[in-house]
């Protein structure tokens, strides 16, 4: 393995190539051991004891030299690992609180808490209901709370208290958080929807109309309409009744990972595997790699200040 792999790109010149650097690179025995070192440099590995990677395509524009600028600007970038204090090198999500603060949830390594010199991590032996975290939410009151492996963890700035489905909750693996209009949230769940009005939880599912009861992301819109990404499509809930959009209807793959609504009111769809969807309510329109996208698998979509979509 070359010295400085970690540090610049490999260099393949048709995209099958890849298949063919990722299978040397799984059987690389060097290879392997340099991931068990990083895995516990960083204080994060996956079950089997490696750093988790990713070895994807990078297209540089065509030149006459081997090597092409990827990023231009001003400034300079500082990382932060477990060797600074941060739970886990492996991080799912961050917000800002309204103090400022910055929370970063981790794989295995619970949440962390930056309040721009020092961190603070919450781990189970806090209270957390589990170190796997996938998404954190700050409501109106200052509450936050914690979407984990195993369970809904409530924190109110000194003590924790957990949700599983002994307490109402629908399934206990939680991926997502919205706080709807009237104060109450609701929790994307492997088991379906759940809204929580502060005293017990209200379970959606397939057998309600859910399209799927894989909930990865919740959005409300203006009209107080839910839409609810999951793995078979995205469900479109008024209060009372679902319509469900899939690949029939135009959408670009029933896996779908979020919802974004635009400055216009029209909703986006980030699919796994089928671009980016977009429903005007009228109609659906799909962008996919035929259409100039980098990639079919879409994580998630912004609007910036001046309108663009990324």
């Amino acid at each position: 393995m070359p010295t400085g792999t970690f540090a610049r790109l490999f260099g393949v010149h048709t995209p099958t190539e890849i298949i063919q650097v990722r299978q040397a690179l799984a059987q690389d025995p060097e290879w392997r051991t340099t991931l068990s070192e990083l895995a516990i440099s960083f204080g994060n590995s996956m079950p089997d004891g490696l750093l988790f990677y990713v070895l994807e395509l990078y297209q540089t524009p065509s030149t006459n030299n081997d090597v092409a600028s990827a990023i231009t600007g001003q400034g300079a970038w500082r990382a932060y690992d477990a060797t600074n204090g941060l739970a886990s090198g492996f991080v799912f999500s961050m917000i800002e609180d309204r103090d400022g603060r910055l929370w970063f949830t981790s794989f295995g390594g619970g949440v962390s808490c930056f309040d721009g010199q020092t961190f603070c991590t919450y781990t189970r032996d806090d209270g957390l209901a589990h170190n796997e975290v996938f998404s954190i939410y700050q409501d109106r009151t200052g509450i936050f709370w914690f979407a984990t492996e195993l369970g809904l963890s409530r924190f109110d700035g000194e003590t924790f208290q957990s949700f599983t489905t002994q307490e109402g909750l629908a399934h206990d693996e939680v991926s997502s958080i919205w706080e709807d209009q009237e104060g109450k949230l609701w929790f994307g769940t492997e088991g379906g929807v759940s809204c929580f009005d502060g005293q017990t939880f209200r379970n959606l599912t397939t057998e309600d109309g859910l399209a799927h009861n894989s909930v990865s992301d919740i959005l409300q819109d203006e009209n107080g309409h839910f839409g609810f990404a999951t793995e078979g499509g995205v469900s479109r809930y008024t209060g009372q009744y679902f319509t469900t959009f899939t690949t029939r209807e135009g959408l670009g793959a029933n896996w779908c990972r979020q919802i974004f609504c635009d400055q216009e009111g029209s909703l986006w769809f980030a699919t796994d595997g089928g671009g980016a969807s977009c429903y005007d309510g009228d109609a659906m329109t799909t962008l996919t790699t035929k259409d100039g996208l980098v990639h079919d698998t879409v994580l998630s979509i912004c609007q910036d200040r001046n309108g663009l979509i990324w």
